[in-house]
């Protein structure tokens, strides 16, 4: 049976299906695309977090803490940046974005993880839209950078509407096929 021989009744009930294929394939898409965003921001915060424990490093081994927190207090105005800090073996915060935070010892499993690692280390941080990335700075400690996912939700607050929408069309194609699938 070719589609124009088909009465109007099936040939709505197809073009419903077929939306609804289309708003499933549109969701798909963009969860993949808020994944595949999510993954990429993560590598540039791990890159950038690497820069800045090598500049880090360099500056520590100078005696200029003081660059360090500048570079810090710079990096804080950034809507995407929650914290950094400078943590000793001991754990204790030797530098923080946080100022009223320096001095704190943190024992945490997050900091133990951070210590011990050999490498960076990238870490999500439960029951938030932080990740944290730890970069070891040799004798001087780790240096631990979190960012937050918050200062990218524009984008991701029009991905929801379009999924909504998409969801929304698919219900509404589906329902009167499968009202009358029984009828054909």
């Amino acid at each position: 049976m070719s589609l124009l021989s088909a009465s109007p009744k099936v040939r709505g009930r197809m073009f419903a299906g077929l939306l609804a294929l289309l708003a499933a394939g549109v969701m798909w898409a963009g969860l993949e695309s808020r994944l595949a965003a999510r993954t990429s921001r993560v590598r540039a915060w791990t890159l950038e977090a690497e820069e800045l424990g090598s500049f880090t490093r360099g500056a520590l081994a100078r005696g200029a803490d003081l660059l360090v927190v500048e570079r810090f207090a710079a990096m804080a105005k950034r809507d995407d940046f929650a914290y950094a800090l400078v943590m000793d073996r001991g754990g204790k915060a030797r530098i923080h974005s946080d100022v009223s935070q320096s001095g704190k010892v943190y024992e945490s499993d997050f900091a133990k993880r951070a210590l011990a690692a050999g490498s960076t280390l990238v870490q999500a941080v439960p029951g938030t839209d932080f990740v944290e990335v730890d970069v070891p700075l040799g004798t001087s400690g780790v240096l631990r950078a979190g960012f937050s996912f918050r200062g990218n939700r524009s984008s991701e607050v029009w991905l929801w509407i379009a999924v909504g929408l998409a969801f929304i069309g698919l219900i509404a194609a589906a329902l009167p096929a499968l009202r009358g699938a029984d009828k054909l």
